[in-house]
């Protein structure tokens, strides 16, 4: 079984699949690098709003 596998291992040969893939790919860890930017954005935002809160409430106080 493991000769089989081995008989159509070709290292010289490029695959056909993993360069069609490769396009795909690359479209995903755009897209993944720029939800992560939105998803920090958002974490600043909410850092902000919570100062903004906590000072209000001492000034209160």
């Amino acid at each position: 079984m493991v000769q089989d596998a081995l008989d159509f291992y070709n290292p010289d040969k490029p695959d056909r699949n993993w360069e069609r893939m490769q396009s795909r790919i690359e479209y995903l860890e755009s897209e993944r690098s720029n939800a992560l930017e939105e998803v920090d954005q958002v974490f600043n935002y909410i850092e902000e709003i919570n100062e903004e809160l906590s000072e209000l409430k001492l000034s209160i106080n």
